[in-house]
């Protein structure tokens, strides 16, 4: 059974967000996004705008994602 919607139809869903430098392992985000159907991308553009307070300009380009849902 799927998360009841919000009075203005969006769904909070939650995902986790592994982000690598290089081949290393640097930090896994849990992100909740209340949205109409979020992608994969709309939580890597959240997490990359996080990043922005404690990354370089030149780290966050050159970083990897890997999303991964609760079941995953």
């Amino acid at each position: 059974m799927g998360a009841a919607p919000n009075e203005d139809g969006t769904v909070g869903l939650r995902k986790t967000v592994d982000v690598f430098l290089g081949d290393r392992l640097v930090a896994s985000y849990p992100v909740v996004l209340e949205a109409n159907n979020p992608t994969d991308q709309d939580f890597i553009e959240h997490i990359r705008r996080y990043m922005r307070r404690h990354y370089s300009k030149d780290e966050i380009a050159v970083a990897r994602f890997v999303v991964r849902g609760v079941l995953d």
